[in-house]
């Protein structure tokens, strides 16, 4: 039984993957004292941007292993200055970690670190090492900085490393500003509900099968760099109508298709991860989008 320090665990993965944790002892760290969660063998309340803080903590938890979900921004706004913040307390996390005696790591990356316009000349298709990475906005350069940085220190002090790259996550819980959550709760509500672009696919996979996949890769000891998603890519309008039919209000869903559009179809090269562990979703699209619509059936409110 191994000794797991988590943060992130009232996010949208997080709260996913703490039940795969089984009977191991687990530390989940929030900087809310009003946070509860079932799974967790115990809550240690800590800002995790205060690096001294943090120390203490770490130092505290002893963990065998360490599992970084936490990450503070705004749905969209990918150019928060406060994603610096981040970058450094997770370098600093890491390390600590390390001189704490911890001995591996998982981190969430993301699929907004890829270049999608570079993406594009082989149809839309994200590899981890030929596809080039983004510069585009704070968020993504920061991300690709930590994984940088977290690859050549695990490297250099022989630890574990999983590095996972999560596409476009839905299920239950989601914030409702974000496109499968924002549709399900307009058209239960029964109004229009819009999707903004019908001209672009992305690669759509439930966050529990995310998490799956993450804690898969991690409890198995594979370090490296991996994308986690369906390996499709899935047009958003489409997505919109499949949701409308399941809940039989098509007439209240809207399509915008604009004549131009940039990064048409935006999804994950699965061939890495596949290679190393099966990678088999529960839920297919529909499926996965049924379970969401019967849980925002009992939480709409």
């Amino acid at each position: 039984m191994a000794k797991i320090l988590l943060t992130g665990g009232s996010g949208f993965i997080g709260r996913n993957i703490i039940p795969l944790l089984g009977d191991h002892e687990v530390t989940v760290v929030s900087s809310n004292p009003e946070f509860k969660i079932g799974g967790a063998s115990e809550v240690i309340h800590c800002d995790l941007l205060d690096h001294v803080e943090v120390a203490k903590m770490v130092k505290t938890v002893a963990a065998d292993k360490l599992i970084h979900l936490a990450w503070g921004m705004a749905p969209s706004n990918y150019n928060l200055a406060s994603n610096f913040d981040w970058l450094t307390t997770g370098m600093h996390l890491i390390d600590q970690f390390r001189r704490s005696g911890g001995q591996s790591v998982l981190v969430a990356g993301s699929c907004v670190q890829y270049d999608w316009a570079a993406s594009q000349a082989t149809g839309g298709s994200c590899h981890e090492t030929l596809t080039p990475r983004s510069d585009q906005n704070t968020y993504a350069q920061c991300k690709n900085i930590l994984e940088d940085f977290v690859v050549a220190y695990c490297r250099a002090h022989e630890m574990q490393y999983t590095w996972a790259r999560p596409f476009f996550m839905f299920g239950p819980g989601e914030d409702s500003v974000r496109l499968v959550a924002h549709i399900i709760t307009e058209l239960l509500a029964g109004r229009e509900a819009t999707v903004q672009n019908g001209a672009v696919a992305r690669d759509f996979l439930h966050t529990s099968d995310v998490a799956g996949m993450m804690w898969e890769l991690f409890d198995q000891g594979h370090s490296g760099v991996f994308n986690v998603g369906s390996g499709q890519s899935t047009n958003l309008g489409d997505l919109g109508r499949m949701i409308a039919q399941i809940l039989g209000r098509p007439e209240l869903l809207k399509v915008i298709v604009p004549t131009e559009a940039t990064n048409r179809d935006v999804f994950a090269n699965m061939e890495l991860l596949r290679s190393t562990i099966s990678g088999q979703p529960k839920f297919d699209l529909r499926a996965g989008l049924e379970h969401t619509i019967q849980w925002w059936k009992q939480n709409a409110n």
